[in-house]
């Protein structure tokens, strides 16, 4: 759903990808599906407002921001862009033609942008810290290395994301 051409003539990826779009938007049972698989992965948050931490090993006092974080968006974005029929690949650009179209209520797409900057921020400033420190960066970060204004603030990231979820099961309601 994200494909394009990036070498020679971009006319085939271009036509398919319109094919695509044309298709999924009019396929109820699809975007369902989609909507569904894009709820799988879900923040980390627990009932509490928690972080619920997923690591294993020495990484285990940790979550992933970009699997628990920034995919959830994108992935839930994907799905009303190609319901829209949007033709825009980037997440943000996407997001902007949600909200022109009106699809979630006011504000909502707007809270996801700057949710996606938050979270996009944090890792950014945990991977800075990691290669500062000799270390391969990667995604996990551990809550305890947060300041309080970013734990606050990417708890209620994650929570803009886990209530657009709730919101993609009502958009795109279907069995199972």
């Amino acid at each position: 759903f994200d494909l394009r051409g990036i070498y020679g003539d971009k006319t085939l990826a271009r036509q398919l990808n319109s094919h695509i779009r044309q298709l999924a938007k009019t396929n109820k049972g699809f975007l369902s599906a989609l909507a569904r698989n894009a709820n799988q992965r879900t923040p980390p948050l627990g009932f509490f407002r928690q972080f619920v931490l997923d690591g294993e090993g020495k990484q285990s006092r940790t979550f992933n921001l970009k699997s628990r974080g920034i995919a959830p968006i994108a992935d839930l974005v994907r799905v009303h862009a190609l319901a829209l029929g949007s033709n825009k690949l980037n997440t943000f650009e996407r997001l902007e033609d949600i909200e022109e179209a009106g699809v979630m209520p006011d504000g909502r797409a707007r809270d996801l942008i700057l949710a996606l900057e938050m979270i996009g921020m944090v890792r950014i400033k945990n991977q800075k810290t990691q290669v500062e420190a000799g270390e391969e960066p990667n995604n996990k970060v551990d809550p305890e290395t947060l300041s309080e204004f970013e734990k606050r603030h990417l708890r209620d990231a994650f929570n803009i994301v886990s209530r657009q979820q709730e919101f993609l099961k009502y958009r795109y309601p279907g069995k199972g």
